[in-house]
């Protein structure tokens, strides 16, 4: 631990090989909340260690170790979900889903809401005790985008390099809060100086890194476009300035009607729009806010006198508020993607579910003489005459077809059971563990693996001749949704005449959305297979697109085989 909490706080980041395999299990919480940041700060070692040598065996045995790691830590409780509420209806689900599309963000900003701060909850011996680590979807999500990142062709930017200093100052943190080291070993703090400066740096809004700060997505650029969730530190920057104007202004009102409940009720929600944290902000959540400022303010600048208007900072916070509004409008065009982020990351959740099938099979028996493989040809033994053998592999001539016929057909079922939004990114993912078995089989025992990549790529392989089609099929589907969204753009356009009714009638307008993102959810839900049976039928079928593409003529010989009427 002394050693990786010195790893963790140094900078620049050293990627060399910190093995977690002296590290014990483990049992508490408190234990569990400094290895596991750790132990995401080793992946993403892993990972830009790997991009910038090669997938070497050190960075490779860092990935392995690691994520063995984890799997003996979390046992089987590999996978936790968020949400612990149980809901007992179809409409409290609907409910669930709209709002986490769309938050209710007003009721943050409510007068009716507390103020108070969360109470802390001490931790008793009771649930130490039955404490077992797990991950969540989100852990999940973040190992699989690693893992699929590591092994393709992909660059990484400064984001991932970012995240990764992220991950290792977070575990470092909490390894020196915990005093989980041997202090006699600890350099001077000067050594990390230097981290402490950029984590500093990184926690600042608007730095030149162009960072949202320590606090970011988990998965570089994960909701990038989504309006609701994701922080935007600059338009909360952007509102500081009149916030701060205007909190002057209400103060200068106030001096002179202390008592009065309107002013009161302004000043108080102003002043919690001003305090929201700029790294976790959302331009849905600030718009929400700005707004609740502008309901109450309203009924003040009715009534009040020319002289006691609160007038140009409310000014401000009216133009803030129509330029978020113009970027919801347009961010509302890109609901369907994140419909289909939606889809990708729930196929990234399956990443553990590959882990394990894999994790079985190769923990399994496996002959290890030649002789006692069945025997069967891909070629007739002739075309094989000549051929020298393969260094990669100990089998050439024979195959272990019956030996992986179960887990090449799992693995089928896999891809075939998918919905049609997540087709790519499962390929995506098996392809990524072929790759591995692959590079690990250079430096193993590589028979096994070695065999196992070749079944990954060859099934990767026969799917990807229908990748093109699916996502050419996926972008007809798409087109309708796409229209009926440029229409609602268009009947929902915001203008200061029309800016309070449609502040009562934005939940209307979310519905509607919301309808318009479950048909496209619907859509992205069907079977990949049931695509694949249409595409295999594809000319055959008695309608109008298949009568047309069809054709009874019988080739002759000369379209078949060219070559041989010039000879």
């Amino acid at each position: 631990l002394t050693k990786h909490l010195v790893s963790c706080l140094s900078f620049p980041l050293p990627y060399h090989d910190c093995s977690m395999v002296g590290l014990p299990t483990p049992t508490t919480r408190d234990e569990w909340l400094c290895v596991q940041p750790l132990a995401f700060a080793s992946l993403f070692r892993a990972l830009i260690f790997s991009k910038l040598h090669g997938r070497e065996k050190s960075s490779l045995d860092l990935w392995a170790e690691t994520v063995q790691f984890l799997w003996r830590s979390v046992g089987s409780e590999v996978l936790t979900s968020e949400s612990t509420e149980v809901l007992t209806s179809d409409d409290a689900v609907a409910e669930q889903r709209f709002r986490g599309q769309f938050p209710n963000h007003r009721e943050i900003f409510s007068l009716n809401s507390s103020d108070g701060e969360i109470e802390s909850v001490e931790v008793g011996t009771e649930v130490q005790t039955n404490f077992s680590p797990s991950l969540s979807e989100p852990d999940c999500e973040v190992i699989s985008w690693l893992h699929t990142t590591m092994f393709s062709p992909t660059n990484i930017g400064i984001d991932v390099r970012l995240k990764a200093f992220n991950m290792c100052y977070q575990a470092g943190a909490r390894l020196h809060e915990g005093r989980w080291f041997d202090e006699r070993q600890i350099p001077a703090n000067d050594l990390f100086s230097a981290a402490h400066v950029l984590a500093v740096s990184l926690s600042t809004p608007g730095c030149h890194f162009g960072s949202s700060g320590l606090n970011t997505e988990r998965i570089p650029g994960e909701f990038q476009d989504d309006f609701h969730r994701h922080p935007s530190p600059n338009e909360t920057l952007k509102a500081s300035g009149p916030l701060e104007r205007l909190i002057a202004r209400l103060g200068q009102l106030l001096s002179f009607f202390p008592e009065n409940a309107i002013l009161s009720a302004v000043f108080k929600v102003t002043d919690r729009v001003r305090k929201l944290d700029a790294l976790q902000t959302s331009s849905g959540k600030l718009m929400r806010g700005l707004e609740e400022i502008l309901k109450h303010a309203q009924d003040w600048e009715q009534h009040a006198s020319k002289r006691v208007v609160i007038g140009e900072p409310l000014i401000e916070i009216m133009q803030l508020v129509a330029g978020l509004r113009r970027s919801e409008l347009e961010s509302w065009l890109k609901l369907l993607h994140l419909r289909e982020q939606g889809f990708e990351r729930k196929a990234r959740r399956k990443w553990t579910r590959l882990q394990a099938i894999f994790q079985e099979f190769l923990s399994g028996e496996f002959p290890t003489s030649i002789d006692s493989f069945e025997e069967e040809h891909w070629t007739p033994h002739w075309a094989l005459k000549g051929i020298r053998p393969s260094n990669d592999f100990c089998v050439v001539k024979k195959t272990m077809a019956h030996f992986f016929r179960d887990l090449v057909q799992s693995l089928d079922t896999f891809i075939l059971t998918a919905p049609v939004a997540e087709a790519g990114p499962r390929l995506q993912m098996l392809r990524s563990f072929g790759i591995q078995f692959c590079q690990e089989s250079k430096y193993r025992d590589g028979s096994k693996l070695a065999l196992l990549s070749r079944s990954i790529a060859s099934l990767c392989s026969f799917y990807q001749q229908f990748v093109d089609g699916l996502s050419d099929r996926l972008i007809q589907l798409r087109r309708p949704f796409e229209e009926k969204l440029k229409s609602e753009v268009k009947l929902a356009k915001w203008d200061q005449q029309s800016y309070y009714a449609l502040t009562e009638s934005s939940e209307q307008n979310y519905r509607k959305l919301m309808g318009i993102l479950d048909q496209y959810e619907d859509v992205l839900s069907t079977a990949t297979s049931h695509l694949l049976e249409k595409e295999h039928r594809r000319g055959l079928d008695s309608n109008e697109e298949a009568v047309a593409s069809a054709s009874t003529d019988i080739p002759t010989l000369k379209s078949m085989f060219p070559l041989a009427a010039q000879g």
